[in-house]
Parts: C-alpha cells; sequence; structure tokens
C-alpha cells in the first residue's frame, strides 16, 4: 500500500531535479535577455536628457536607495533600482529600472522620472516638477550598445566578491578568532580593476600575535579579453582558514570574538599551491577549473580575552584529520544579484565540487559536491520573498574539516550551533522581508519607522550515507525544522532572529543578533 510517507520519498529526487533544472532555465534566460540593456548608457542618456541646465549636483546608486523622514537632499538622484522618498529632494529624481515611492511626507522640487518602471506619488506627496514614466528603449533604442569602462569596473568587482563567498575573504587584514588572536596584515598589490600589465601580481601578508605565525597568499594571474574574459593564474599560500565562511564572514566573527567572547569558525592551516583557469560567459557566470596540493593541520585555542563575556571562555577550536590533499575543484557559478551584501533581486547559483583519490596523489579518497542556489524575489516596494536551497554530499570517507554540519546561524536557526554532522545535507530558507510601517498600526511610530520584519521557516538534515544514497535516505522523518520572526534594520546592517523548533515539542527559545544577512 503506497503510504503518504513512501510517496514523498519516492517523490523527492523527481521534484529536486525538475525545481532546480526549472529555476535555472527560467533565471538564465531571463538574465540572458536583460544582458541587451547597458545600464551606462541608459543612464548616460537620462542625465543629458533630464538634468540638462541643471547647476546641482548629482548621486547615483546602483542598487534600492531611500530618503528618510526630515532629511533633505540638495542634488540630482539617479538610481538604478527602487527608490522611496520620505524626506526632501531639491533636485530631479530619475529611477532606472524599479518604481519611485513619494510618501506623504516626500517632496522632489525637481522632475520625477521612471524608467522602465512607475511613479507612486501616495497621498501628500509632492512632486513640484514634471512626472515622467517611460522605457529605457525609447532613450536609446533596442540596439545592444559598446561595453564602458565603468562596466568593466562593475564586473571586475563582481568577481572580486565572486571569491570572497566561495573561497571565504582570507584577506581580510584586520580580524581577531580565538587561534590567532589579533591579525594584523597588509595586501601586496590587490588587483580589482582592468589594467594594461602583461600579468597581475598580488597577494597579502599578516601576522597573528597570539598563535606568533605569519600567513600569506602570493599569486600571479593573467586575464585575456576584456569581454567575457578567460583568467589563468598561479598562487602560494599558507592561511588560517575554515570551511564556514558560507555562515559568517571574518568581520562579523571578529565582533563576537571581541566583544561577547563567541567565536562561530572552526579553523585550521592550509598551506599549499593553487594552478587555476576561469572563463566568464554574459558577465553573469563563471567557470572555474582548480588544480590545489594542501597541507592540513590543526589549531589550538591561543586568545582567551575580550570585552565582555564575564567567566565564559571561548569554545575548542576542533582538532582535524591532518594530511596531504591533491585535489581537483571545478566551480560554477550564476549570479544575477544587484548587490553582494543587500540584495533584493537575482538569483545566486553555486556549484562547488572536489575529487581525490589516490590516482592525484595525497593521503585522501573522497568526492564532495555543494550546490547552492537562492532567489530574491521583490514581491513589492515593501515585500521581499528570499528562499535558499543547499544541497551537500559525498562519495567516499570525508575528512573531518570537509564534513557537513547544521544548526544555529545562516542554517537551522531554531538549533544549537553546529548540532547535526553527517556526509550528505540538506538545507532550506524561506524569508519574507515586509515594511513595517506599510503592515502594523500598534507599535510606536519610532519602532515602525526604523525596523522592517522578518517571516522565516528552515528545514534541513544531515544524514551519514552517500550521494548513492541521498534521496533514498532524505524524507519527512528525518527532516528537521524551525519558524521564526526577524527584526532587522531598514539597511539590513543588523537584525535579531527569535526562532523556536516546529519538530519536536520542546521548544526552547533561540535569539541570535546579526551583522549580516542570513543568506
Amino acid at each position: 500500500m503506497c503510504t503518504w510517507k513512501s510517496f514523498v520519498k519516492c517523490m523527492h529526487p523527481i521534484c529536486v531535479i525538475i525545481s532546480i533544472t526549472f529555476l535555472w532555465s527560467i533565471g538564465f534566460i531571463s538574465e540572458c535577455f536583460a544582458q541587451e540593456k547597458d545600464y551606462n548608457e541608459i543612464r548616460r542618456e537620462a542625465e543629458r536628457r533630464y538634468f540638462s541646465g541643471s547647476t546641482k549636483g548629482k548621486i547615483y546608486y546602483n542598487g534600492d536607495y531611500s530618503v528618510s523622514d526630515g532629511n533633505t537632499v540638495n542634488s540630482n538622484i539617479i538610481v538604478i533600482g527602487d527608490i522611496e522618498i520620505n524626506g526632501e529632494v531639491l533636485g530631479s529624481v530619475i529611477v532606472i529600472d524599479g518604481n519611485m515611492i513619494i510618501d506623504r511626507l516626500g517632496v522632489i522640487r525637481g522632475d520625477a522620472v521612471a524608467i522602465s518602471g512607475k511613479i507612486i506619488q501616495n497621498a501628500g506627496g509632492v512632486i513640484a516638477g514634471n512626472k515622467i514614466e517611460t522605457s529605457w528603449k525609447n532613450l536609446i533604442g533596442t540596439e545592444p550598445q559598446s561595453r564602458r569602462p565603468w562596466q568593466d569596473r562593475w564586473e571586475s568587482r563582481r568577481r572580486y566578491n565572486w571569491e570572497n563567498e566561495i573561497f571565504g575573504n582570507n584577506d581580510v587584514m584586520i580580524r581577531y578568532n580565538r587561534v590567532e588572536g589579533l591579525f594584523l596584515g597588509a595586501d601586496i598589490a590587490k588587483r580589482r580593476f582592468y589594467d594594461t600589465r602583461m600579468f597581475d601580481f598580488y597577494g597579502n601578508v599578516g601576522y597573528g600575535f597570539e598563535s606568533e605565525k605569519w600567513r600569506y597568499t602570493i599569486g600571479l594571474e593573467k586575464q585575456l579579453f576584456n569581454s567575457n574574459p578567460f583568467t589563468i593564474g598561479v598562487k602560494g599560500y599558507d592561511l588560517t582558514d575554515s570551511d564556514d565562511f558560507w555562515r559568517i564572514g571574518h568581520n562579523e566573527n571578529t565582533m563576537a570574538a571581541l566583544f561577547i567572547r563567541e567565536d562561530f569558525l572552526d579553523f585550521y592551516n592550509r598551506s599549499g599551491f593553487t594552478a587555476y583557469v576561469s572563463q566568464e560567459v554574459l558577465n553573469s557566470t563563471l567557470l572555474r577549473f582548480e588544480y590545489r596540493t594542501d597541507t592540513f593541520k590543526s589549531m589550538k585555542n591561543t586568545a582567551r580575552w575580550s570585552m565582555f563575556g564575564g567567566s565564559k571562555v571561548f569554545r575548542l577550536n576542533p582538532l582535524i584529520d591532518e594530511g596531504d590533499v591533491t585535489s581537483v575543484n571545478v566551480i560554477g557559478i550564476f549570479d544575477t544579484r544587484n548587490s553582494g551584501s543587500k540584495t533584493s533581486r537575482g538569483w545566486w547559483i553555486c556549484f562547488d565540487g572536489e575529487y581525490t583519490g589516490p590516482d592525484i596523489g595525497g593521503d585522501f579518497d573522497y568526492k564532495r559536491y555543494i550546490l547552492d542556489l537562492r532567489r530574491f524575489q521583490p514581491l513589492s516596494y515593501y515585500e521581499n520573498l528570499n528562499f535558499r536551497i543547499m544541497l551537500g554530499s559525498s562519495r567516499g570517507s570525508l575528512p573531518v574539516q570537509r564534513m557537513f554540519y547544521l544548526g544555529g546561524i545562516s542554517s537551522l536557526r531554531g538549533m544549537r550551533y553546529k548540532e547535526f554532522t553527517g556526509s550528505s545535507m540538506f538545507l532550506s530558507n524561506v524569508e519574507y522581508i515586509f515594511d513595517a510601517r506599510r503592515v502594523l498600526t500598534g507599535p510606536p511610530s519610532w519602532f515602525l519607522n526604523e525596523f522592517k520584519l522578518a517571516l522565516f521557516f528552515d528545514a534541513g538534515a544531515v544524514m551519514p550515507v552517500g550521494i548513492d544514497n541521498y534521496f533514498d535516505e532524505l524524507n519527512t522523518d528525518i527532516m528537521k525544522h524551525n519558524m521564526g520572526i526577524g527584526i532587522i534594520t531598514h539597511d539590513e546592517d543588523m537584525r535579531v532572529d527569535f526562532a523556536w523548533r516546529t519538530d519536536t515539542k520542546s521548544r526552547p527559545l533561540c535569539v541570535t543578533f546579526r551583522l549580516a544577512r542570513s543568506f
């Protein structure tokens, strides 16, 4: 007899594969068509047409922007994204591919122009000049425009962010943690923009005062073609590294270690050499292949001090499986987000595959695969629906540092930190974020003006099986889940999450303070 549980168990692989394929296809196709727009060309033509003759300066912002109540801006404003005006703008405002909201206290002394977007003027809102809604095609036509230096710089920064998100921000030169203590360093000719040299030399060097260890990266890189660049490079390094950068970055972890004696990153020493090639496609997709030969070593606690924390001590940095690892890594990224840190729209899809084995050398024999899929979807100017699905699995015997861990910040927020461990993983996070001012009327007005609210649901599981038995093991019986509510500042630089488990009768409240997004 076919039960509900057996049906769900059988349908898991089909649903996941179809869903991922569908989402990837829709996102890829839509973003390919979006590439016909040259925002720099649109911006230049809009400024020429609507700012002509103005003696005021201008503010340019790529991403959502707001003028808060009581603030006055004595400039013209041009924004690629949405803009909300509660204060006063003494110039004109142009919004490209977004909506312009003029609230009841908002005033625009010049023109209000929405290019491929809408102007929403609430009761009390004032537009002293012209109110214009038009299409970007009316400005520059439909012919693809040539690339501009501004585009090259923007795309180079996007590549830099890709490396931070995948490989961790090991170039943070001022940090504090339980294995290094205070770490100070400096960049060496770090490349972030295009140049005309034959090759790029880059790196960094720094010193941990408690560990009494120097750490460094030094590399050479050659980039071919300005459009869809092909890159080849080599680098050597001796790093304090971690597999936890997808949970929390160095900067936020430093604040936790300094002020509350909490260190959420589990560290190890990785030293060695990497050769890599990468190819970009359509300015939103990156394919990268690496050959790495690394030596892994455990690190121990060396720091004890923090500003607050009383008698609390840092948790012990876990031991790892030490040894030499020779690996081939395949990385694919599809990224159409409008911002790396304050994303309101777009896709982030990343595949990371690691292959080791006796045929290429080293002390280990395993394969590990991770798929990270995220969508940031605006529902209106005041609402966003964001979700993430992470799938991780393996073959062979994973070393401790390559196992999958769930629980706590950025994963299952109603559980203890890294409460669950396994050789395979499933994680899903859904957040509905909305502007409190548009929904609530009871709380004090200061609260409504300063914060957004988030309703979230997390579900996930870890399994002691490899990829061959992944979908056989993944079912509703082993799934852990929680729900909660978050209070977020409007600039999304701070948030407090209140979460409780929904998979057990015992539902202790977990409270988390963050200085960054959960995903």
